[in-house]
């Protein structure tokens, strides 16, 4: 048996993306980089608070636009760190060239431009937080 069957753990569904402000999150992230909204609804009767995902077009992962705002005490000191220091996001691209030419177009603020590694091409972003994202057109091979 393996290990996968063994754990009963049949597909990664959401990782969370620690932000200040969910709107500005959305906005960001459908409007400069053309993900599309999953689900935005209320996390529960009489909050503000907003239960909001994205997703890359035709994937199933979707990113959880969790608003540090959500938690109080010892929670919400544990995360308001992670605000605009969450891990790196990072998503594959056909020609890293072109899609840093468009993202730039749309405003996105790039760290690095894209850049020749053993692995494939490369270039590095900043979402509105600070959040890095990681662009990456493996190498002709395949390999990454």
């Amino acid at each position: 048996m393996s290990k996968t069957q063994a754990s009963h753990i049949s597909a990664l569904t959401h990782v969370s993306l620690v932000v200040e402000d969910q709107q500005a999150a959305l906005d960001f992230y459908t409007e400069k980089l053309g993900f599309e909204k999953q689900m935005d609804m209320p996390m529960e009767e009489g909050s503000d608070d907003r239960w909001i995902t994205i997703g890359v077009p035709g994937q199933d992962v979707e990113i959880a636009l969790q608003a540090v705002g959500w938690f109080d005490g010892r929670d919400e000191e544990k995360l308001r760190p992670l605000v605009g220091n969450n891990a790196m996001l990072a998503f594959a691209v056909d020609d890293c060239h072109a899609a840093y030419e468009a993202l730039k177009d749309r405003g996105v603020e790039f760290v690095s431009e894209p850049n020749e590694q053993d692995y494939g091409t490369e270039a590095i972003a900043s979402d509105m937080e600070g959040n890095e994202l990681l662009f990456l057109q493996p190498s002709a091979d395949g390999s990454m």
